[in-house]
């Protein structure tokens, strides 16, 4: 009687942990994104992994207690960002199966995956959690230009399902001998030459009713292959795994992570790698038109679990980009807002070229910028301006260097806080006195089918602004792109739009590997 009442009672608690999983009949989901400073040592790849699985396997758990049903890692995790040159990288790598094969490392040992592969998928069955790790993936080269070691290696996104199978993978190749294309999907600084084959529109379905798109790192920027999974697909919601260099005026990581996601009005799980004194940094839970859920930004050595109830999205319509929103961001308690960014190392865009228009005193301001083929119309109330900080109104329409070897489309209409009158100071970041109560910047451009606007805002504190409205709609053969400020707001670094024009893009050179 005593066994059956404990076997009754241990029954009784699996479906109760059962039940404590979001259902397809749910209106949202439990998602968590994890900033994550991973162990680095590119002389030790098998002590850095082990370290860095330890950790990962430490989030699943505090995942799995607050009953989140996915969980995303950042770039990276294991390996680190860390990695050796090519000739050395091949012990930091591991081969991966076919989703198709719904392959279960965990208890599967026909293919010679890494340990920490195999640690991880039995997490997620332990655990019944939908896991998502970037990791550096291997596969054998047997045909013509194959690298002189017969591996193509690749950085893709995997994902175990509740009973830690692989149900989904995504890779960008990377380090081969030589270009073939001219668009890469899509790396900027990693350490290599890049050969793409064309960019996979994956996806993966999970239990509770809600299909991802994949987006790894610098992908964002480009149209394939996430914008074609999302427009064409009609996909609602993303796992972005991340390793962002903090970039100013327009390239904080949550300012491109809350942008995007608003313009597109997906659902974006973010993680980001922590390493500030490199400038990365920025994880968040965006919502699409709806916000954001929970956002981290780091400026020392930092980890932690964002978790955040995500609504579900219908899939049944896109995205309508030209509809205004009724609300702009709301105050979140989930925010981490510091002052203190100097241990943070960023990257300043240059802004030379673009037509600009200087702010040096109070009062209501209407300007019209013109520059290429883009029209900027501003319309700016500013209090209380403390010199030197002096603000700048910027038209921009033009290429701009990415990295070392792509000229990357650039369309935007802005303001920027500047430290002082000369243009190399514009994005600094300097608490200031001044004091917007109205803003609205609007963009026209001829409509090329090739150009994606998004809302562009940053604080003194690196996070987005809260409380405007974004508004996008076509007219005869013109674009019409207009954000607005709906209260007073101080401390401004970026308030605009920011686009890329993708028509433009240009690859300018190759980096050479050494075997």
């Amino acid at each position: 009687m005593a066994t059956f009442s404990y076997a009754l009672a241990l029954l009784l608690l699996a479906a109760h942990h059962a039940l404590q999983k979001s259902l397809s009949s749910d209106s949202t989901y439990r998602a968590a994104v994890v900033e994550m400073k991973s162990v680095e040592d590119i002389f030790k790849p098998v002590q850095v992994m082990k370290a860095n699985e330890i950790k990962i396997l430490n989030f699943i758990d505090q995942a799995a207690e607050k009953n989140v049903d996915i969980l995303v890692f950042p770039e990276l995790p294991l390996t680190s960002l860390a990695f050796p040159s090519r000739r050395y990288l091949l012990p930091w790598t591991t081969v991966l199966p076919d989703p198709s094969q719904y392959y279960k490392p965990c208890t599967n040992f026909s293919i010679a995956v890494i340990e920490s592969i195999r640690s991880i998928s039995c997490a997620a069955k332990r655990k019944r959690i939908y896991v998502v790790i970037n990791v550096i993936e291997q596969e054998v080269c047997s045909t013509a230009g194959c690298p002189p070691d017969g591996y193509l290696l690749y950085i893709s996104n995997v994902v175990f399902d509740r009973e830690g199978r692989i149900i989904s993978r995504s890779k960008l190749l990377i380090f081969t001998v030589k270009i073939v294309r001219a668009r890469k999907n899509h790396l900027i600084h990693e350490n290599g030459n890049i050969n793409v084959k064309t960019p996979q529109n994956e996806t993966f379905t999970t239990d509770f009713g809600v299909t991802f798109g994949h987006i790894i790192c610098y992908d964002i920027m480009f149209q394939r292959p996430w914008l074609d999974v999302r427009r064409k697909l009609n996909v609602t919601d993303f796992v972005f795994t991340s390793g962002w260099f903090t970039g100013m005026p327009f390239k904080n990581s949550l300012q491109v992570q809350a942008g995007f996601s608003y313009a597109e009005d997906v659902n974006m799980l973010a993680a980001g790698y922590n390493a500030v004194r490199g400038g990365l940094t920025g994880s968040g839970i965006y919502l699409g038109r709806q916000g954001i859920a929970s956002a981290l930004m780091a400026f020392d050595d930092h980890e932690e679990l964002v978790i955040a109830d995500v609504p579900k999205k219908s899939q049944n319509t896109v995205a309508n980009a030209s509809r205004q929103s009724d609300q702009g961001y709301k105050i979140r308690n989930g925010f981490r807002r510091r002052k203190e960014s100097e241990r943070l190392i960023m990257k300043y865009e240059t802004l030379a070229n673009a037509t600009m228009k200087m702010i040096v005193e109070n009062g209501y301001t209407t300007q019209t910028l013109h520059h290429e083929g883009i029209e900027c119309e501003f319309k700016v109330n500013l209090t209380n301006l403390n010199p030197p900080t002096i603000y700048r109104l910027i038209a921009f329409d033009g290429t701009r260097l990415d990295g070392k070897t792509v000229r990357c489309g650039n369309r935007n209409c802005a303001i920027h806080q500047c430290a002082n009158e000369t243009i190399e100071s514009c994005g600094a970041i300097r608490n200031s006195s001044g004091i917007f109560t109205f803003i609205e910047v609007e963009s026209t451009h001829i409509d090329n089918n090739n150009t994606t606007m998004i809302p562009s805002t940053v604080l003194t504190d690196l996070f987005p602004l809260e409380n405007w409205t974004f508004d996008q709609h076509t007219s005869g053969r013109h674009v019409h792109t207009k954000i607005s400020l709906e209260t007073p707001s101080e401390n401004v670094v970026t308030f605009g739009v920011w686009g890329r024009n993708f028509e433009r893009d240009e690859r300018i050179g190759a980096i050479h590997v050494t075997y």
